[in-house]
């Protein structure tokens, strides 16, 4: 679990806009922060944390999260989703009153999901006028489910501050020679007692989580920067090689090697004027309606 810090003002699209697929045993250890953000499931099924509270989730469910809620999602074979992210002064300066309210968590809307499709399109395609085209799309969608699905905001049940504190912690110095009890030190609890409420309110131990955080930020380091394995380790707080690359493998899905290779080998392909697609495969663009039943407690639109 992580904060995530979008900077985002100031930009012509103050949005993040990605396609996600989360496999079984390579889960999303989750995150929070203060912009608002939208999944919409296409295929396949999981299970999304919101705050303390699990619920299953399917093709063609949207998933509301409200701002500064933890959330994290994981598959039970396999999920794949649009992810949206909007600037809360998108909606400020829109009139919306996004401090103010707080979103359904979980919906089921066939003409919602047709509009993260055309915004999907959109980013893949960019036609002329784009940009005017996307911020007028997602203003679209952000009415639509403002109308439908929001209300006065109420108390929402928080992490406390100390998980946060530690958390930030780990975010901010994952880089060095950190040990638990450094950790613990900073939060001002002891061992024993911080590291039950930490897998209590995250579901993973510190260890496991900053593991997490050191294998992503490696990831990152392989897939967009010119290093090797052992440099992203090192990089990332890895002393040992072999080590790295056994936790890397259990917590990413696949060798630290296998992942850099993989990311050059399409760089390459690029540089030859091979058609490796877009960013997201334009098949997924289909989204699946109907389905059984509305899980998660939904709202079934009629």
């Amino acid at each position: 679990m992580k904060y995530e810090n979008h900077m985002l003002q100031n930009e012509p699209l103050p949005f993040i806009f990605h396609f996600d697929v989360v496999e079984a045993e390579c889960g999303d250890f989750g995150n929070w922060h203060e912009n608002p953000e939208f999944l919409c499931f296409v295929n396949g099924s999981g299970s999304l944390l919101y705050n303390r509270n699990s619920y299953e989730v399917a093709a063609g469910d949207l998933a509301i999260i409200n701002p500064d809620c933890f959330h994290a999602v994981s598959a039970a074979d396999r999920v794949e989703y649009f992810c949206l992210i909007v600037d809360a002064d998108f909606f400020r300066e829109n009139g919306i009153p996004i401090d103010a309210i707080s979103y359904r968590h979980c919906i089921r809307s066939a003409d919602v999901a047709a509009d993260f499709k055309k915004i999907a399109a959109l980013y893949s395609e960019k036609p002329p006028y784009y940009c005017a085209k996307i911020r007028a799309a997602v203003l679209k969608l952000m009415i639509t489910l403002t109308e439908r699905y929001a209300a006065e905001q109420t108390k929402q049940e928080e992490f406390p501050e100390s998980i946060k504190k530690a958390l930030l912690f780990i975010r901010e110095n994952y880089a060095q020679d950190i040990t638990i009890d450094d950790i613990v030190k900073h939060v001002g609890f002891s061992r024993a007692y911080f590291s039950r409420e930490f897998k209590r309110n995250t579901d993973v131990s510190m260890i496991t989580y900053l593991n997490y955080i050191r294998c992503s930020q490696a990831k990152a380091l392989l897939c967009n920067k010119n290093v090797t394995v052992s440099e992203a380790a090192a990089l990332c707080g890895f002393k040992n090689l072999s080590y790295f690359s056994k936790i890397y493998q259990r917590l990413m899905g696949a060798l630290p090697s296998d992942d850099g290779r993989r990311f050059h080998d399409r760089m390459k392909r690029l540089e030859n004027n091979i058609d490796v697609g877009t960013y997201m495969p334009k098949e997924r663009f289909t989204l699946k309606k109907g389905g059984q039943g509305c899980p998660c407690g939904a709202l079934q639109d009629k």
